[in-house]
């Protein structure tokens, strides 16, 4: 049996991630469900300490008898880069667009920082959020090289062309979705 689950914009910019994890663990308990369906809609992004613990949860706690689909609609940042990251298999929209931002001092920074960029990387370094952007850029670096993608837009196109996604396009139930749910 698959289930489907769809985690919209509104939920992703609220951070209801206790709700979320939750429907996803009556799904990982249910023995009769084989298969998930994780469908991102919508453009907003998770916070980062969110992505790593929801990715953690898809990637280390996901029953061995489940494979799971994930499925990306719309637009993207790192944290829903790395959600998807986790299927099995992995569908992006064509059109997606995906952005990769990586600061001073991230490793994956590209170019000469700024004077304002290093006193502002000192501050970052003693930020968890910063270390959680890097975790998720390392996830993310495991398939496509980061280091040539930061600080620009990419699409499904791209990261299709790139082995990241195991399809470039859209089933019938994407087609149906809202382009903006």
């Amino acid at each position: 049996m698959t289930a489907k689950m769809y985690i919209s914009a509104e939920e992703r910019e609220k951070d209801l991630l206790n709700p979320i994890i939750q429907r996803i663990h009556e799904i990982y308990e249910d023995r009769k469900v084989t298969e998930l369906n994780l469908f991102l809609t919508g453009v907003a992004a998770f916070n980062n300490d969110s992505a790593v613990t929801l990715h953690w949860i898809l990637t280390q706690e996901k029953p061995e008898h489940l494979t799971l689909a994930t499925f990306g609609y719309g637009t993207m940042a790192v944290p829903e880069l790395a959600i998807i990251s986790a299927g099995d298999r992995r569908w992006i929209r064509p059109d997606a667009g995906i952005r990769l931002v990586a600061k001073f001092p991230s490793k994956y920074y590209t170019g000469e920082p700024s004077d304002e960029e290093r006193e502002k990387g000192e501050e970052l370094q003693n930020n968890p959020a910063y270390h959680d952007q890097e975790r998720l850029l390392d996830i993310v670096n495991n398939f496509i090289e980061v280091k040539d993608c930061v600080n620009r837009l990419i699409t499904g196109r791209d990261l299709s062309s790139w082995g990241f996604v195991s399809g470039c396009g859209l089933d019938r139930e994407l087609e149906l979705l809202p382009k903006f749910a």
